[in-house]
């Protein structure tokens, strides 16, 4: 079990964990059981093999901070790029599984992901 934290050794790894069903569970799990006043987010860029072509996608990460001071992987999602539409689908999706009580979120300045927090 990895609880939480996980090194990305090859594209292999990546296929393996999002058909992992204790994976997707812990991926998809409610957060509206804790606050998190301060959300990192941030985006590793991947090529992926889909449909015997290299993409190259973003792995968009959510990391709270909790009220203890507690840092929590919030969830890992692949968007096509570091766009405002993947950004926002990642937020949604975040918010959908309950995640509430933000005060401040970090990030780098990138333009899709500054736009999606707007």
């Amino acid at each position: 079990m990895w609880h939480g934290v996980f090194e990305i050794h090859d594209v292999r790894t990546v296929q393996t964990a999002r058909s992992c069903p204790v994976v997707t569970a812990w991926n998809n799990r409610p957060l509206h059981d804790t606050s998190f006043p301060f959300v990192i987010v941030d985006a590793l860029i991947l090529k992926v093999r889909e449909d015997g072509r290299v993409r190259t996608r973003g792995a968009l990460i959510g990391i709270g901070v909790n009220t203890d001071g507690y840092r929590e992987v919030l969830g890992v999602m692949l968007g096509d790029s570091e766009s405002e539409g993947s950004w926002s689908e990642f937020f949604g999706w975040l918010k959908n599984r309950g995640l509430r009580g933000i005060d401040l979120v970090v990030s780098d300045d990138h333009d899709g992901l500054v736009q999606a927090i707007r």
